[in-house]
């Protein structure tokens, strides 16, 4: 019994081992890939200028303010239709817009579903997992650094499309939590066995590329924007992408600087869907007494959760539109994002 007993707990204590060193790589992963698609989303008023009509008693005050109507030599293809609306008076964005994105990201994530297989010496079948239930994951929280390119096109007046790519940088901290009496024998858990729980910290770097649309509109100095994107994110430990989707409105309003710099408030909320299922591989050489490599395959089930934000933002445009800065921040419960953004347009 005794000898049944010890290979029960060795057993037990080696696919905990072997667990825990998986859940270190794709907490990592699965916790930065959530963050990503955030902080594309948080730069897209950067890009959004409100159309403007210039009516014969307004035209000389625009031009004062330094925004002066150039005239095309060329035929500029986009935004589609910008010649007949040039001829009513109303002036649009450059096309074009090159930005670059800085990112600080805390949030909490759920991680659930855990599965796992060892093998010695050799990896394991990768479509042969064992669910774990005497371990969770508890207070996942991840500190994410990014820096990324994006390059936008108005296609439409009211529509701009864009893309970016960028790479991430995270701290990562989560409990282990040990159900004991899964270990145990019953005997020793006659008046009950506690939860152990063990911290752990790792980091991850990953490299990320987002999609997606923006709809603006506007109103003499109000506008609002509308935007969706999709990103896919990769990470060393993990096998195959990882996918989010997000959604965002903002709204706020244009004042006039002087000089033709524009002051543009705004306020709006946010979506961030991150729930999909990870699977990842990992390993420790050397693992056993006979020198061994330990193999480990897993897979888990990751949602971020906070999915909705507050949003706060300040957008500033220099004259002529040459460059503009943003800066903007978003924030629940569990999570905050702070984002800063240079953009040039041309």
């Amino acid at each position: 019994m005794r000898h049944d007993i010890t290979l029960t707990s060795l057993l037990c204590a080696a696919v905990t081992a072997g667990l825990v060193l998986g859940a270190t790589q794709v907490v990592a992963d699965t916790t930065e890939a959530s963050s990503a698609g955030q902080v594309v989303g948080g730069d897209h008023v950067s890009s959004l200028h409100t159309p403007i009509k210039l009516d014969p008693n307004a035209l000389q005050e625009f031009q004062e303010n330094g925004h002066v109507v150039e005239k095309r030599h060329h035929k500029q293809i986009f935004p589609l239709y910008n010649e007949r609306l040039a001829e009513k008076g109303i002036h649009l964005p450059k096309p074009w817009g090159l930005a670059i994105m800085g990112t600080l990201n805390d949030q909490e994530q759920n991680l659930t579903k855990l599965g796992i297989n060892l093998g010695k010496g050799a990896p394991p079948d990768p479509n042969v997992l064992y669910p774990i239930p005497l371990v969770n994951l508890s207070r996942v929280e991840s500190k994410i650094k990014q820096a990324m390119v994006k390059l936008d096109l108005w296609v439409l007046p009211f529509m701009n499309v864009f893309a970016a790519v960028g790479k991430m940088q995270g701290d990562v901290s989560f409990d282990v939590d040990i159900d004991t009496s899964a270990i145990l024998p019953p005997i020793a858990c006659r008046n009950g066995c506690p939860v152990v729980s063990i911290p752990f910290d790792t980091q991850s770097n990953m490299a990320g590329a987002t999609v997606g649309a923006i709809f603006a509109f506007g109103i003499k100095n109000w506008f609002a924007s509308l935007e969706f994107s999709r990103t896919f994110t990769i990470g060393d430990k993990t096998d195959g992408t990882i996918t989010s989707n997000q959604a965002g409105f903002r709204g706020g309003r244009n004042f006039h600087a002087g000089n033709g710099w524009l002051i543009s408030p705004y306020l709006g909320v946010s979506y961030l869907d991150v729930d999909q299922t990870v699977h990842g591989h990992t390993g420790l050489a050397n693992a056993f007494p006979d020198g061994d490599d330990l193999f480990v395959s897993y897979t888990l089930h990751t949602e971020n959760v906070d999915k909705w934000q507050g949003i706060i933002g300040l957008n500033l445009s220099a004259p002529k539109s040459a460059f503009m800065i943003q800066g903007e921040y978003a924030a629940w419960k569990h999570s905050k994002r702070f984002t800063l953004s240079v953009t040039k347009r041309f």
